[in-house]
């Protein structure tokens, strides 16, 4: 059911990263659509940090699809500016260390997001036992996070909710964190420069103008040997 949930946003990503790849191609600027791609994500991760126990399909739906939407210029994007400064032969490396940042970004972040939770959720449960709302029989310490909802299937309804609470608590520690982390790539996008990406074009332009450079040199090459410019020098 979890994977279900999460169907809508997924879909908003595909659709959006599809959307982007017109834009940019149509724009040849990215500077703009960065920035309100960040923000985008920095909406959506406070909306989805908002999110508790008792809220309705419709928040849960609405706010990821946001993130999304702006999840899809970004990942476009940032391979399209690296690859716009780059000089040609220089391309193919460049793309390579994008994918391989990437990568280490989403090993990493997972890695990082789990550990907040955990982080999180030890410090609920651990003040939820000080206050004498969870006794110790039904105490999950922060090592068994993974598999808390397993163990509290068996627990008396009123511990369930009190967990289903510290639950939606603890992710939503983990998406400010998210937030933060947008903001701080909106401020790269600021002070980032407004490259074009109509490198292609020049590029063209140059290979078209060389030949013929080249000709004009070889046809006075080739008059200065002419039999004509032999016998009048």
């Amino acid at each position: 059911m979890s994977a279900v949930s999460c169907l809508p946003g997924l879909f908003a990503l595909v659709a959006s990263s599809a959307c982007s790849g017109f834009l940019f191609s149509k724009l040849k600027k990215f500077q703009k659509l960065m920035w309100a791609a960040w923000a985008l994500s920095i909406l959506g991760t406070v909306l989805l940090s908002t999110l508790g126990v008792d809220s309705n399909s419709a928040q849960q739906y609405i706010y990821q699809i946001i993130p999304s939407l702006g999840g899809g210029f970004i990942l476009n994007g940032r391979l399209l500016t690296v690859q716009a400064v780059q000089k040609d032969r220089d391309v193919g490396m460049a793309t390579t260390v994008v994918a391989l940042l990437l990568s280490l970004g989403q090993a990493f972040g997972v890695g990082l997001a789990a550990t907040i939770w955990q982080n999180r959720w030890g410090t609920l449960v651990a003040t939820a036992e000080s206050a004498g709302q969870i006794p110790q029989q039904y105490f999950i310490p922060e090592t068994n996070v993974e598999t808390a909802f397993k163990i509290a299937a068996s627990f008396p309804a009123q511990y369930r909710d009190l967990y289903r609470q510290i639950t939606a608590e603890s992710l939503s520690t983990v998406f400010i964190f998210c937030a933060a982390l947008s903001g701080a790539g909106l401020l790269t996008g600021f002070i980032s420069k407004d490259i074009t990406l109509d490198k292609d074009n020049r590029g063209r332009q140059r290979l078209v103008s060389a030949p013929a450079k080249a000709d004009n040199d070889n046809e006075i090459e080739l008059s200065s040997t002419s039999p004509v410019r032999q016998g009048i020098v």
